[in-house]
């Protein structure tokens, strides 16, 4: 289990995602590996003075990402390429 579904857990027993709600502003970043391949997604967004973490996933295709960011009307990511 990675940290962040722990960590969401810890606050939501049994939560493991946040779906979108509507209004809210969220942020995407993705981390892209050096050689074609499986990207890892997360989604997050500000309440307050905290970072909610909504979701996490990795092993996803571009694709597959793509579509996660548009459920969660992010129209533009933050990647680190390395």
């Amino acid at each position: 289990m990675t940290s962040a579904r722990r960590s969401t857990r810890q606050s939501h027993p049994g939560w493991t995602e946040r779906r979108p709600i509507p209004g809210v502003a969220y942020h995407g970043f993705v981390v892209h590996p050096r050689q074609p391949g499986p990207v890892t997604l997360a989604i997050a967004h500000r309440a307050g003075k905290k970072i909610i973490l909504d979701l996490c996933r990795d092993g996803l295709t571009v694709a597959d990402a793509a579509n996660l960011l548009e459920a969660y009307s992010i129209a533009l990511d933050l990647a680190n390429r390395g």
